[in-house]
C-alpha cells in the first residue's frame, strides 16, 4: 500500500495534474470535428471520428476523476460505471429491459459477447461524470449546509437530479445515432422512433451508478472548505469547474448542432430545455462567481499540506498522524471563521 500511495501522490502532483485541461480542449475540438463530419454526406470517416470523440471525452472524465479522487478511487468509480452500463445494455439487448428492444449494428466496433460494442460503456462515461459533477457542483455552492450534513435525502436528491441531467443528453443522442444506423429499435416509439422506455432505462441505470458513486466517492480535492461561511464570495477554481464546463459545452453544442444540421428544431428545443435545466444554472453560477485559476486556488487540503512540507526545513519535519492532521485542519477552520 505504501508503494501505491507513493505512486498516487506522484501522479497527482505530476503529469496527471495537468492532463485533464488538455483533454478538455481535445474533447471540445473533437466535438467540433464530429459536427463538421456529420455535415458531409457519405463521410467514410464518420464512425472513426465518432469513436475518437467518445475516447477523448471519456479520457477527460477519467483523468479528472483520478486528479480529484486519487488513482484507486477514480478507477473504482469509472470501473463501476463501465460494468453497470455494460450489464444494463447487454440485458436490454437480450430481454428488452430496462431500455426496450434494440440491437447494435457493426459500425461501432467489436462487441462484448456479440451484444454491446465496447465503446458504448465508454460513451456513457463521457457525460456520466460531467452530469454528476454539475449537479454536485450546484448542490455544494447553492445548498452548502444541506451538502455538509450529507444526509441520505441530500444524496438521494443529487442522484436523481444527476440521473435526469444524464438522461436529458439522450434527447439529442438517440435520434442522431438511430438515424446514423448505429443501433435499431425493433418496435419503434413516439420520440423519433424511440420508445419512452429508453429514457426510463437511462434514468434507472444512471441512478444506480450515481448511488454506487455516492457510497464510494472519496474526493481529495474539494471546491468547498467546510469551515467557510461565505461561499457566495468565493471564485470557483477553474480546474474543479471543468466537468461543469464540459456539460455546458455539450448542452449548447448539441442544441445548436441539432437546430442547424442534425435532427432538427424539435430535438434542438428538447435538448436545450432538458439539459438546460442543469446547464443554465451552472452557467449562471460560473458567470456570477467567476473562475479562479489553478494557481489562485491551491486551497484544498492535500495542496496545503504539500506547501507546508516544502516550506519547512528538513530537520523540523515530523511524521503526519491523524491527530496532527486534525489539529492542522481545525487551525485552518478557526482562521477562516475569524
Amino acid at each position: 500500500m505504501g508503494v501505491v500511495a507513493s505512486v498516487t501522490s506522484f501522479l497527482r502532483r505530476g503529469w496527471v495534474a495537468r492532463i485533464s485541461p488538455l483533454l478538455f480542449v481535445l474533447h471540445i475540438a473533437a466535438m467540433a470535428s464530429y459536427s463538421a463530419a456529420t455535415m458531409l454526406s457519405g463521410n467514410a470517416w464518420l464512425s472513426l471520428i465518432t469513436i475518437l470523440t467518445v475516447i477523448f471525452a471519456a479520457a477527460f472524465s477519467l483523468a479528472h476523476l483520478i486528479e480529484t479522487r486519487g488513482i484507486l478511487n477514480g478507477l473504482l468509480l469509472a470501473g463501476s460505471a463501465f460494468t453497470i452500463t455494460m450489464l444494463s445494455e447487454a440485458v436490454s439487448v437480450l430481454t428488452g429491459l430496462p431500455f426496450g428492444h434494440y440491437i447494435y449494428s457493426g459500425q461501432l466496433g467489436p462487441k462484448a459477447f456479440g451484444l454491446v460494442p465496447f465503446v458504448i460503456p465508454v460513451a456513457w462515461l463521457m457525460v456520466l461524470y460531467p452530469a454528476y459533477e454539475t449537479t454536485r457542483f450546484l448542490f455544494r455552492w447553492l445548498t452548502p449546509e444541506a451538502w455538509r450534513k450529507s444526509g441520505w435525502r441530500a444524496g438521494l436528491a443529487q442522484c436523481l437530479l444527476a440521473a435526469a441531467a444524464m438522461t436529458a443528453w439522450d434527447l439529442s443522442l438517440d435520434p442522431r445515432m438511430v438515424s446514423a444506423g448505429y443501433w435499431i429499435w425493433r418496435d419503434g416509439g413516439p420520440y423519433f422512433g424511440i420508445p419512452l422506455s429508453n429514457f426510463a432505462g437511462w434514468m434507472l441505470t444512471s441512478f444506480i451508478i450515481y448511488a454506487v458513486w455516492r457510497v464510494f466517492d472519496r474526493p481529495i480535492s474539494s471546491p468547498i472548505d467546510s469551515s467557510h461561511s461565505s461561499l457566495q464570495s468565493r471564485a470557483i477554481p477553474l480546474h474543479l469547474a471543468l466537468p461543469a464546463l464540459a456539460y455546458i459545452a455539450t448542452w449548447l453544442g448539441e442544441s445548436i448542432a441539432n437546430a442547424l444540421f442534425w435532427s432538427g428544431p424539435v430535438v434542438a428545443l428538447a435538448v436545450f430545455v432538458g439539459m438546460g435545466l442543469f446547464g443554465a444554472p451552472a452557467l449562471v453560477l460560473l458567470a456570477r462567481q467567476g473562475l479562479a485559476s489553478i494557481s489562485q486556488n491551491r486551497d484544498d487540503a492535500p495542496a496545503r499540506v504539500w506547501r507546508a512540507i516544502r516550506a519547512r526545513p528538513p530537520e523540523t519535519l515530523q511524521p503526519v498522524t491523524a491527530d496532527s492532521h486534525h489539529e492542522a485542519m481545525q487551525t485552518h477552520s478557526d482562521r477562516a471563521e475569524a
